[in-house]
């Protein structure tokens, strides 16, 4: 076997994936550095058009604190962890409303979407269309209070969520298999 462009770790380890055609096809080799023969470490590994990917767990999450390392804003320190679910919202009078606060956040947002006639008419297409209404305190009325004096477009209706920031931003409902995405988030207070 011949290794090209590739050089070995530290630990003396190099890891390689078997051809198609050798019985192990798409296996995760470790190559020995002094003999360069291959041991089979795992036959999962699935051929397809995007190449063969193994991803064993810290692979994903580095910090190994249940956050993928796409959205963990601290993916080195399992500490920094993005906060919890705010909840509780409810409306103190015509157009102000506050909520419970975020476990772990340094501050909290609100968002307002519109509810079409029918929640149906808008599809193809995200059903969530919330901006960003107060990032942090900026109406300087407390971290967990907005108000809103805007009113409904004819035949709709309004809809607030609110979330925690600090490492990044907190879910802004409570179903994990069926996150309302926020396409448009509040920008991070100085």
């Amino acid at each position: 076997m011949i290794v090209s462009g590739m050089d070995f770790a530290p630990d003396g380890t190099l890891y390689g994936v078997a051809l198609r055609g050798t019985g192990a096809d798409g296996g995760l080799l470790r190559i020995n550095r002094t003999t360069g023969a291959g041991t089979v470490l795992s036959v999962l590994g699935r051929l397809n058009q995007q190449g063969i990917r193994f991803a064993p767990a810290i692979a994903l999450d580095h910090d190994q604190d249940g956050i993928h390392d796409i959205v963990d804003c601290a993916p080195a320190d399992p500490t920094n962890a993005p906060p919890g679910l705010a909840s509780n919202l409810v409306f103190t009078d015509a157009r102000s409303f506050t909520w419970s606060p975020a476990p772990g956040a340094r501050f909290h947002n609100s968002y307002r979407g519109t509810i079409t006639a029918f929640l149906g008419t808008r599809l193809p297409g995200n059903v969530f269309d919330q901006v960003c209404l107060e990032s942090g305190d900026a109406q300087t009325n407390g971290d967990l209070v907005s108000a809103d004096a805007a009113s409904p477009p004819l035949g709709t209706a309004l809809y607030y969520v609110t979330d925690g920031e600090s490492c990044g931003e907190g879910p802004l409902d409570s179903d994990p298999a069926h996150p309302i995405p926020n396409n448009s988030p509040c920008p991070t207070p100085p």
